[in-house]
């Protein structure tokens, strides 16, 4: 067991039933998001897994988790990282195409390591980001307690944990759920001045 070191999780293990079909295999920049996503991590210079659930494609080169346990929303890829790797996890959803590494920086920048997790708030909602966030190592046990009571919800499990919160705002921290949502961004990325 391997502690005390940041590693990097891009989830991409969801079942993606409101885009029907897997988000982490949509094409916004000529390569899967998953794959997209998992090099920006890389260029920061950390150690990065991509977060599957048994039968998902995976790509040649990159490394994965496979999820262990039963279908728990991005709580199931960030225990089974756990249970593999007892230390830090910086955690991406795959479905934030306009995240920038500078975003990403932000977050490792305003880290609390005595904190049970670093993560962003969108000012615009309200709500803080699970997909976006840094998880320390103590925070296995919040996961292992909440889980114990049937509680899955690691947004709930934010707001009753001492964290540090960023609040953020713009398009790079919306997330893209449905069809109709991808395929607006593909023409405003595609086609730019036709959606001014």
């Amino acid at each position: 067991m391997v502690s005390g070191e940041l590693r990097a999780l891009v989830l991409a293990g969801g079942k993606s039933q409101r885009m029907g079909k897997d988000k982490g295999d949509l094409i916004y920049y000529k390569e899967p998001q998953k794959i997209h996503v998992a090099k920006q991590i890389q260029n920061l210079g950390l150690e990065t897994f991509i977060s599957l659930r048994e039968g998902q494609k995976q790509e040649k080169g990159y490394a994965y988790i496979l999820d262990s346990h039963k279908e728990m929303g991005p709580l199931t890829g960030l225990l089974t990282a756990f249970e593999m790797h007892r230390g830090a996890w910086l955690c991406v959803g795959c479905d934030y195409p306009f995240l920038q590494d500078l975003h990403l920086q932000k977050l490792l920048k305003k880290r609390d390591k005595s904190m049970f997790a670093t993560v962003f708030k969108d000012k615009n909602t309200g709500f803080l980001i699970p997909t976006l966030a840094i998880y320390e190592a103590s925070f296995f046990e919040v996961l292992i307690e909440n889980i114990a009571k049937d509680q899955f919800s690691l947004l709930q499990m934010l707001k009753t944990n001492p964290c540090t919160i960023i609040p953020v705002s713009g398009k790079a921290f919306t997330s893209v759920d449905t069809k109709q949502d991808y395929e607006r961004i593909i023409r405003k990325l595609h086609f730019p001045k036709g959606n001014r």
